[in-house]
């Protein structure tokens, strides 16, 4: 059954009463999209009463005309005259293959008419893009299963149908407090989201580092809309703005800011030039920001590499991530190099371990000329520094070798 505006929206149609149509669109704009009895359109009507003005009027308000599709089709079919077809093949036909074509290129917003007209199931569907999760108000859930089908949906539709009609259980979680909540498990949704995003991350990369391409084709940046362009030298990655600036604060300020250094406009990818930096570390930490993984067979040398990066690049996510991958690493021969860097880096946590290692081969590493250079770094790293100031990297070790010997005495020889 059909609700009175969108009767009242057909009977304007076969009137040619523009006016009311107009008003009655801006009212209720899922109108635009709506079949009668004879699954027919208002841009039907309107083409085959051979109305040039009103044929221009619903395809500038979003009335869908595209080719190879059934509606398209008919309209163009049914047009009553030549001004007609033609007003349909240059402002519907043309219009739909440009908006998914090269047009977007020329445009910095793209816009689209969403048949519903309640913005709480718009906005829970864009949600449910980026979260993998459905969770939308029970008087917006009509609104927002159309909107589903309308943009092909068709699983999101079937899994909140069942939701509906099975009632709470593990997968599908429908009764929290007035809404309709669709999720699948979440280690599953967050590994379906990473997975997508790696392919993401392999199309960008494509040009920084050589891996395989078999789950992404070479031209599928095309389709991803980037807007940044991470020049390294004679090699260079695509990413989007919205990622980097939420993950890196470095990122954050250049991007949200008028500062241009080191960076060059290329239609609409701004190029950005980024220095002393390995491809395989700019890979990872884009990695990082796309999917929240590092690899962790990653070679020590290596994660310190990324792990220095991301210090420069303000991404503590990914400096703490690296961090905690890097202990297992911490040894005998290992620990003074660590400790160094990760005083450098301001890592606690690393620098923890690493003295730990230490104190459990003390008598090994004292006079190693890199602990002697620890100490005196220390040393001189107190403010206004007097006689009776201890040392601060002495005093943690002093720490761990009690926790490792106790509150007994320690021997001549360990002391």
């Amino acid at each position: 059954m059909h609700s009175p505006t969108t009767l009242n929206v057909f009977q304007a149609v076969r009137q040619g009463d523009i006016e009311t149509v107009r008003y009655l669109v801006e009212v209720q704009a899922e109108a635009l999209q709506q079949h009668d009895e004879w699954d027919a359109t208002p841009l039907y009507y309107a083409s085959y009463a051979g109305n040039k003005e009103l044929v221009k009027y619903l395809l500038s308000a979003g009335a869908r005309c595209e080719e190879k599709t059934f509606d398209g089709e008919r309209c163009l079919y049914a047009a009553l005259n030549d001004d007609v077809r033609h007003t349909l093949l240059d402002e519907g036909f043309k219009r739909a293959g440009s908006l998914f074509g090269d047009g977007w290129k020329q445009q910095q917003t793209h816009h689209t008419v969403a048949s519903s007209s309640n913005p709480l199931a718009l906005q829970a569907l864009l949600r449910w893009f980026y979260t993998c999760r459905l969770d939308v108000a029970f008087d917006a859930v009509s609104a927002c299963l159309e909107l589903c089908q309308q943009v092909q949906l068709t699983e999101l539709v079937e899994e909140a149908n069942l939701a509906l009609h099975t009632g709470n259980t593990l997968q599908h979680l429908p009764f929290r407090g007035s809404s309709l909540v669709v999720e699948p498990f979440r280690e599953v949704a967050k590994q379906q989201l990473q997975d997508c995003l790696e392919n993401v991350v392999i199309a960008a990369c494509s040009g920084l580092v050589e891996r395989s391409t078999s789950r992404a084709s070479a031209n599928a940046h095309q389709d991803l809309f980037f807007d940044l362009r991470l020049v390294l030298g004679s090699r260079s990655c695509l990413c989007h703005r919205s990622f980097m600036s939420r993950r890196s604060d470095y990122f954050s300020t250049m991007l949200g800011s008028n500062f241009q250094e080191g960076s060059t406009a290329s239609g609409d990818i701004l190029e950005i030039q980024v220095a002393d930096v390995q491809p395989e570390v700019l890979y990872a930490a884009l990695r990082w920001v796309y999917t929240d993984r590092v690899n962790a067979d990653m070679p020590a040398e290596q994660l310190l590499q990324v792990m220095q990066y991301a210090d420069r690049a303000l991404m503590e996510g990914l400096k703490g991530r690296c961090a905690m991958l890097l202990h297992p690493h911490v040894t005998q021969d290992s620990a003074l190099l660590l400790l160094q860097q990760a005083l450098a880096l301001d890592s606690d946590r690393l620098a923890d371990t690493c003295v730990r290692c230490i104190a459990q081969h003390l008598l090994s590493l004292v006079r190693d000329p890199l602990f002697n250079q620890l100490v005196r770094d220390s040393a001189e790293s107190v403010q206004n520094r007097e006689d009776v100031d201890s040392v601060p990297i002495i005093d943690d070790i002093r720490y761990h070798v009690t926790l490792l010997h106790g509150d007994g005495e320690l021997s001549g020889k360990e002391q």
